[in-house]
């Protein structure tokens, strides 16, 4: 997990320089994975006891009872923990009982400078606060899309409306056009340029972060649930799970290997898709 090491969280080699690193989707994923790498989990919990403050409790409930089926306990585990040595009282959620897990603090992590281009996040927050402002504008910073609603970044993890009258705001700057068409106020980035300059730069992969959760954490439950069951299920479970994350693929650009006859062989393939893709997040590539 290269990417808590862009963060500062000591431990791997710096690989993701080129990507935006979204702080509450990736507490979420190391907090999933403890169960494989629980060093980096403590160093993670480390980072996060003194940096803490640039986290968003509230967009970190939203996106862990989003994901409540696939993270419940291990993000407990981490939140409590967290909840019980921050230097400062923290109330992130607790989605289960849990009990702070036996944790000493290594006092080996950094707080990344901000100037750096994958700290994107955490320039708009320092600018705007920790909270929906930020968030917004650095989802629209990645969009390609001509124009959008409030609708159409709920995804992020904030109310319509909130989303809404954070949008017309932005309009009001001229960093925003903002237009009527069929009943729905749309908005279009007309001053990209202008922010991207005042903020210093973006990275070259802005990445939606909560939309790779969407398909990782899934596939992941698939193939732990599979595991042990004839090849056949395997199949069956895994193109089931695979056709209701199409839209999610597809805003991802990513095409799973066609059914085959021979399941065996179609396994092997889904499989090493699955790897490829993880190991391309892995290793910032």
């Amino acid at each position: 997990m290269g990417l808590n090491s862009e963060l500062g969280v000591a431990g791997l080699e710096r690989k993701h320089q080129a990507f935006s690193i979204a702080p509450e989707e990736l507490i979420i994923l190391t907090s999933a994975l403890s169960e494989f790498d629980p060093r980096l989990r403590d160093e993670a919990l480390d980072w996060c006891s003194h940096y803490h403050r640039f986290i968003s409790p509230i967009r970190l409930q939203i996106l862990a009872k989003n994901y409540s089926e696939f993270i419940s306990k291990p993000f407990s585990n981490f939140s409590a923990t967290l909840n019980s040595i921050a230097d400062i009282r923290t109330k992130w959620v607790v989605l289960t009982p849990a009990s702070p897990l036996k944790f000493r603090p290594s006092g080996k992590s950094i707080l990344r400078g901000f100037e750096t281009l994958s700290m994107i996040h955490f320039r708009l927050r320092s600018f705007l606060g920790v909270g929906a402002r930020a968030d917004v504008l650095a989802f629209i910073l990645n969009e390609t899309r001509g124009d959008f609603a409030a609708s159409d970044l709920v995804e992020i993890g904030y109310s319509k409306s909130n989303l809404a009258k954070i949008l017309h705001d932005l309009a009001a700057t001229g960093i925003l056009s903002e237009s009527m068409v069929r009943n729905q106020l749309r908005y279009s980035f007309v001053r990209r340029d202008q922010l991207i300059k005042l903020l210093g730069g973006i990275p070259r992969k802005m990445v939606h972060w909560h939309r790779v959760l969407a398909v990782l954490l899934p596939i992941r439950a698939c193939l732990q649930n599979v595991e042990d069951t004839p090849v056949g299920v395997r199949v069956i479970d895994m193109r089931n799970l695979l056709n209701k994350l199409t839209s999610q693929l597809m805003q991802l650009k990513l095409t799973p290997p066609p059914l085959q006859k021979d399941f065996e062989a179609y396994w092997n393939n889904v499989t090493k898709w699955i790897l490829d893709f993880s190991e391309s997040l892995a290793t910032g590539e």
